[in-house]
């Protein structure tokens, strides 16, 4: 019993003994902190000396006010190029300080430290240069001090005297005045303290206009506020003259507003003053742009335009004179959009100038604009006009508008671009997949459609007829059955079990797939088309396999759409061309297969070729070659020599012409003929466009396009994506 009362007491100890350590302070702050900051970044030259005006403080932190502490000591450190200037060094807070060495400034807490109040400590950084550029910062070393180090830039040298700017460009007529120029110091001191002059040039052509006095076109600020200064005009020069101030303490600017007087020879464009003196630094300043009689184009913003919809709005459009009297009265304006555009309807304000425009008509990419009374004084007129448009359902990029007007005072068409046609939809699929001529149900690859926007696909096009998404195959083409048409992504809703086939517009049966909407998309959304199958008449030529993607549920203006703009089913049909309408009913195109004719029984040999590896086989024997096959934009290449034979071309019919820079390949009656760097190859001297081009890779070798090559000398190509093997087959 005594021995477990010993083990309990000796339990309670170690308790206590702990909870004691926690509640002992520890020696030094846990959390010791100060917030530093220097008051400015000071712009100084290479040869300053003195006190720069910007301030370090080093704040004692508000949580811990008792971290600075009696005798701690930490330092201030300069660059090597740069020195402690002790003339007008100051320190205020409860510090004493010592500068131990030309880039040391030690400082020791003194007794004044007050454990109960934040203290703070200042430092006027003075220094002295010798040689520095770019920018100077002071360290501060904590030593074993309760500051917090870092490093601060407070300054930087320029070795510019003046720097110059426009502070706008203004457009100008008979005369005119254009931006102010401000003339700065590029660092306190630059311009130094000696009597000096700016001049100000104009170009050939221009003066100054004598009828404002020079002196009050100069305003002195910064550090030459009150400094005395002259100025006068000798034509198409300015002289400014002046004794920069001794004891200045910022940098001088000097800024002088520029009237000009265009002689009449003078050139249209830009009016840049040359800026030069007996110290400052030379500079060219663009300030004005002296305009003929026209107008300035612009608009507001770049609209983003869904191709193949009604009442897309582009931005406000802004036509305004340059110079007040330009646009004459009884003279038209045409504005001129792409052909693949038409003007549903408009808006347009006149102000400064009045006039009428046409009412579009839905038919036309033009709107006309008649000008009847021209602007006079010095209010310049302006148009704004607000197009509503409808843009080709198969269209997408820059809507580029031109204005017409010569015959109303516009010297030259002015082009710019308003707006950007966007595509709504996007359609992939796996195009390895061969179909042979003449033979029937065919497996195609998966193909997708997707949203490039939300609501791209709809339910009921101009709120009249019912929406339907169309994949037609190309004449001679036909799919053998419905394949499986689902939602993949996002949440279009789709009548699967209404899913149809029907004939294309030439007549062949069940060439057209169509999908029926049941409900637009608030997020994008993806189209599965899987277990497609073919057909393949025997009239259809060799080459791709292309679907048209298209349909009323995207293409709302297309002409078979019954109905135009905001859902007006009674003005329109399905055989006309409507207001606003189109002709074109397909949004976008895709491969779905390749088409290859080889007849049955004349498979005779069979090479299989793995990207990356130089190993292949041919009828199962193993080879080596000295290239390996690679890919490159989705097409493999391999060594003409390797190709050639695959396809059954014997060596000696493999011919090099160094002349033209040509491959011709020989096999029985056919002649094939491809050029390094063309997408042509010839073949008994017909022109066949590829999708790849025959190319030059290091050590020499020539590399040609596989498929393409085999498909033209009569071998089927197969593609494996999971081993990246292809198999040539004759």
């Amino acid at each position: 019993m005594r021995l477990r009362k010993s083990r309990k007491l000796v339990s309670i100890l170690v308790t206590l003994s702990m909870l004691m350590v926690l509640l002992v302070p520890l020696a030094a702050p846990a959390g010791a902190y100060s917030v530093n900051r220097v008051s400015k970044v000071v712009t100084l030259d290479e040869d300053f000396f003195g006190d720069t005006g910007s301030v370090l403080t080093i704040k004692e932190d508000s949580d811990f006010v008792d971290d600075f502490v009696y005798g701690d000591v930490f330092q201030l450190i300069l660059p090597s190029d740069v020195d402690w200037y002790e003339d007008d060094l100051a320190v205020t807070g409860p510090v004493d300080y010592e500068v131990i060495s030309d880039q040391i400034l030690e400082l020791t807490f003194t007794d004044a430290v007050d454990d109960n109040a934040v203290d703070e400590v200042k430092v006027n950084l003075s220094v002295e240069l010798d040689g520095v550029e770019g920018d100077i910062a002071v360290e501060i070393d904590e030593l074993d001090s309760g500051v917090t180090g870092g490093t601060y830039v407070f300054a930087r040298v320029s070795g510019d005297k003046t720097t110059a700017k426009a502070l706008s460009v203004k457009t100008i007529g008979d005369p005119g005045k254009g931006g102010d120029i401000r003339i700065e110091e590029a660092s306190l001191g630059s311009l130094g303290d000696e009597s000096q002059y700016i001049k100000l040039k104009l170009p050939t052509r221009f003066k100054w206009n004598t009828a404002f006095d020079p002196e009050d076109q100069v305003k002195v600020s910064g550090g030459f506020s009150g400094m005395a200064f002259t100025a006068e005009y000798d034509g198409s020069t300015m002289y400014i003259r002046f004794t920069p101030p001794e004891d200045r303490t910022t940098r001088g600017m000097i800024t002088v507003s520029t009237p000009i007087n265009p002689d009449k020879d003078a050139n249209y464009g830009d009016i840049e003053v040359s800026i030069s003196g007996d110290v400052a630094d030379d500079h060219d300043v663009l300030v004005a742009k002296y305009a003929d009689y026209g107008v300035d184009v612009t608009v507001d913003s770049l609209e983003e335009i869904k191709a193949g919809k009604f009442a897309q709005e582009l931005d406000t459009i802004t036509i305004e004179e340059n110079v007040t009297g330009t646009l004459i009265d009884g003279r038209d304006l045409t504005l001129v959009l792409p052909e693949w555009v038409k003007i549903t309807d408009a808006t347009v304000n006149f102000s400064g100038v009045d006039g009428d425009f046409e009412v579009p008509d839905g038919k036309d990419n033009e709107l006309d604009i008649t000008i009847s009374d021209s602007t006079t004084g010095t209010t310049k007129g302006k148009i704004k006009v607000d197009l509503e448009i409808s843009v080709e359902g198969n269209k997408s990029g820059d809507i580029e508008m031109t204005v017409e007007g010569k015959k109303a005072g516009i010297a030259e068409d002015i082009s710019l671009v308003v707006g950007t046609a966007i595509a709504l939809v996007e359609a992939n699929a796996d195009a390895t997949k061969d179909v042979k001529i003449g033979v029937q149900a065919q497996e195609l690859g998966t193909i997708t459609i997707t949203e490039l926007v939300k609501e791209a696909i709809n339910e009921e096009p101009n709120g009249e007829i019912a929406g339907k998404v169309t994949l037609t195959l190309p004449e001679g083409v036909w799919f053998s059955a419905k394949p499986k048409v689902e939602v993949t992504e996002g949440n279009l809703e789709i009548e699967e079990d209404n899913i149809t086939l029907s004939a294309t517009s030439g007549g062949t049966a069940d060439g057209v797939l169509n999908i029926p909407v049941d409900g637009d998309s608030t997020k994008v959304s993806t189209l599965t088309i899987t277990g497609a199958k073919v057909t393949v008449d025997r009239t259809v030529p060799t080459g791709d396999l292309m679907v048209k993607v298209g349909g009323g549920a995207i293409i709302e203006n297309q002409k078979a759409n019954i109905g135009w703009l905001d859902g007006s089913a009674a003005s329109g049909s399905a055989s006309d061309v409507d207001e606003g309408e189109f002709d074109t009913g397909t949004a976008v195109k895709v491969k779905v297969a390749n088409i290859i004719t080889p007849a049955p029984g004349e498979v005779s040999g069979t090479s299989v070729f793995t990207i990356g590896s130089t190993t292949y086989t041919v009828n199962g024997i193993e080879k080596t070659m000295d290239v390996a096959p690679y890919i490159k934009g989705d097409r493999t290449y391999i060594p003409v020599r390797f190709v050639a034979q695959a396809a059954g071309v014997a060596d000696n019919n493999i011919i090099w012409n160094e002349a033209d820079q040509s491959v011709i390949l020989i096999k029985g009656d056919r002649v094939v003929k491809l050029i390094i760097g063309s997408s042509e190859l010839l073949i008994n001297g017909i022109a066949v466009t590829i999708d790849a081009a025959p190319e030059i890779v290091d050590p020499g070798r020539t590399m040609l396009p596989l498929r393409a090559v085999a498909q033209a000398l009569g071998c089927v190509v197969g593609w494996d994506a999971a081993t990246q093997t292809v198999t040539v087959s004759l």
